[in-house]
This record gives C-alpha cells, structure tokens and sequence, in this order.
C-alpha cells in the first residue's frame, strides 16, 4: 500500500497543473506589453500587437496533453480566422529540463501560430501567476484582457470560440469599447 501513495500524489499534481476545468482565475483590465523569444530565435513583443488584434494567449507545457488538446483546436480557429485579425500566441511555461522540446512539439503538432518561450516566467507573474496550464487569456481589440479561464476540458474550446467570433465582429465594426462587460 506505501508504494501507491506516490504514484497518486503524482497523478494528483499532473491533474492538478494540467487540464481541469478550474474556470477564470486572472485580473482582467489592460493587457501588460513583454518581450519574449520565440522557437525561431525571433524576438515577439506584445506591443506591436496590442489595440490591433484580437489575442488568444495560451499558457502550456510540452508536456500536457491537455495543453497539447487546447492549441491544435486554437490551430485550427487562427488558420481561419488570422486574417480577420485573431493573432493567437502559445507561452510555454517549460523547464530547463523540457524547453528542448517545445520546438519539436509544437513543429510536430504544426503549429503557425507565434510559439514564445517564457524561461523565466515572467509573462507568467503578469498573466497567471498560479502558471497553471493549460491556462488561456483573451486580448480584445483595444489591449484588454476580457477573459480568462483555466484547464481545458469539453466545451471550454466552443465556449472561447463564441468569444473570439464575438470580439472580431466588433472589431469588424470598428467596436471595441465594452468587450469587457462579458
């Protein structure tokens, strides 16, 4: 019996950290500008976007399939609608030990979108400072952060899909004050 406690604190973190449903857990409000290195060695700075797109943010790990889950939906929703103005960012939060393969993860998965990696956490203490993943923030079109939400499980994508769509149509309307109130 000794040797099963381990294993199910381990399986207790990894559920934990990775993939439950927790709900929204960030101040929202203006979106905070940062500068991080993206798997190309490219430098990414949130600035040049902010009040120009719709944002999708995603906190993640190599490692997490639910995270793994999470941005091949959001591959699919940016392959349509980037051009409508939806920039979608994935923010590995992986260790020293597995930022080695973020690159192969996310080239394997074929993600288009920029994939930044966030070594020291910093983006983190400004978005979600808990670092839980898979953890998603929404940018709406002028820089504020109207949503947020923790986990990955069913529905949570149709949910952050109707959200997106909603916020392009205003932003196609030249509306943007009010996106917050939802």
């Amino acid at each position: 019996m000794r040797a099963l406690f381990p294993v199910g604190a381990v399986v207790w973190a990894l559920a934990a950290s990775c993939g439950a449903g927790q709900g929204a857990a960030a101040s929202l409000g203006p979106a905070s500008d940062f500068s991080l290195r993206t798997t190309d060695g490219e430098t990414f700075r949130m600035g040049d976007h902010l009040g120009r797109e719709v944002i999708v943010m995603s906190f993640w790990t190599s490692y997490c399939p639910s995270c793994r889950n999470e941005l091949q939906a959001l591959q699919g929703l940016y392959e349509e609608l980037s051009g409508a103005g939806l920039l979608v960012l994935a923010v590995a939060l992986d260790a020293p030990e597995t930022v080695a393969d973020v690159r192969t993860v996310s080239r394997r998965l074929g993600f288009t979108f920029p994939v930044l990696l966030d070594e020291e956490s910093r983006v983190a203490a400004l978005y979600n400072p808990r670092a839980a993943t898979p953890f998603t923030v929404l940018i709406d079109g002028s820089g504020r952060r109207v949503w947020a939400h923790e986990g990955f499980v069913p529905g949570d994508f149709e949910e952050l899909e109707a959200k997106v769509r909603a916020l392009l149509a205003e932003r196609a309307a030249g509306v943007v004050e009010g996106a917050g109130d939802r």
